[in-house]
């Protein structure tokens, strides 16, 4: 809540701050108006912030990447294997993190673009695995690839309509699809 008041007190206060960086907004304001100590508590908190939310980014998806799609096509895995899967996966995201970072340099599309790439891969199979009791795994797996794919085609293409409509609805496609041509049985299941 402090950063918003502060926030809001630079754009009522200090707006020409604004004419700078917008995402220097704050870090200006605290350099500007604060004292030594002040600003090394900010900027010690700041940096925290940051790293934490970056492991915290990273590992997250490491760890759904290790144990719930490469894992299953491993039948016998040991734990050295499989510690060895997670950290190829750490490095995996880094290296599409760091990708999506260089492509972008503002942080707000950046935010955006995670938030819509969770919503074209997850919403549609997460939701058909909690209300529809036929739905299989490799149907949302389809769901996931098909949501994603059409979603970073469309940005490709830079398509006049938002890029997440088209993903919502090819990931809602790959699950009908999946449920159609692989319903739910022991056969085509992944390993639990």
């Amino acid at each position: 809540m402090l950063p918003l008041l502060l926030s809001l007190y630079a754009k009522v206060l200090h707006p020409e701050l604004l004419q700078q960086d917008k995402q220097l907004l704050l870090p200006g304001l605290m350099l500007q108006q604060s004292s030594l100590g002040m600003q090394v508590l900010f900027l010690g908190a700041l940096l925290s912030a940051i790293m934490s939310t970056a492991s915290g980014s990273m590992l997250a998806p490491a760890a759904i990447l290790s144990e719930n799609i490469f894992r299953p096509f491993y039948q016998n895995i040991t734990v050295k294997k499989l510690l060895q899967l997670s950290r190829l996966s750490v490095l995996l995201v880094a290296g599409v993190s760091l990708g999506f970072a260089l492509m972008r340099s503002n942080i707000y599309e950046l935010v955006s673009e995670s938030s819509a790439l969770s919503l074209v891969s997850l919403f549609v199979p997460m939701v058909a695995g909690i209300y529809l009791p036929r739905t299989g795994s490799i149907a949302a797996m389809l769901s996931m690839v098909a949501g994603m794919g059409v979603w970073l085609g469309a940005l490709a293409l830079g398509t006049v309509i938002k890029p997440l409509v088209y993903g919502l609805g090819a990931s809602a496609l790959g699950l009908g699809v999946g449920n159609v041509l692989f319903p739910r049985s022991h056969k085509y299941q992944f390993n639990q």
